[in-house]
């Protein structure tokens, strides 16, 4: 529907998407955000929640996936020494084993980059 609106140049808004490209882009106006702010509003969220802003665990996904990177690095430009630990898939065989261990230490929290990772710690 937003692609036909964009095509008869009528305007549009796309949430939780970007804007298609080119022209159409300029009838379309999209509400989201970027991997790197949802880490960060993820971890002012919780940090304002727990009201600790050091002391966390990061449990990422895997070490190479773009999303991850940028979620990673959206949280620690708000904490400082964060431990991290990264999933080797977003799927539950793949991370299971690695979210074992997010807890050793006692985290103040824990911040999981992806609700898949959330609901493999809550196994």
């Amino acid at each position: 529907a937003v692609e036909a609106a964009a095509a008869g140049r009528k305007l549009a808004l796309r949430p939780n998407d970007r804007p298609p490209v080119g022209i159409a882009g300029g009838y379309v106006d999209a509400v989201t955000t970027d991997d790197f702010s949802g880490g960060a509003c993820a971890t002012e969220f919780r940090q304002a929640r727990t009201g600790c802003a050091a002391g966390c665990a990061i449990l990422g996904g895997p070490a190479d996936d773009a999303r991850s990177v940028q979620r990673i690095a959206g949280t620690r430009a708000h904490t400082s020494g964060a431990r991290l630990i990264c999933a080797d898939s977003w799927l539950v065989g793949g991370r299971l084993d690695r979210s074992a261990t997010v807890g050793a230490g006692n985290p103040a929290w824990i911040l999981a980059c992806h609700d898949r990772l959330a609901e493999a710690l809550n196994r």
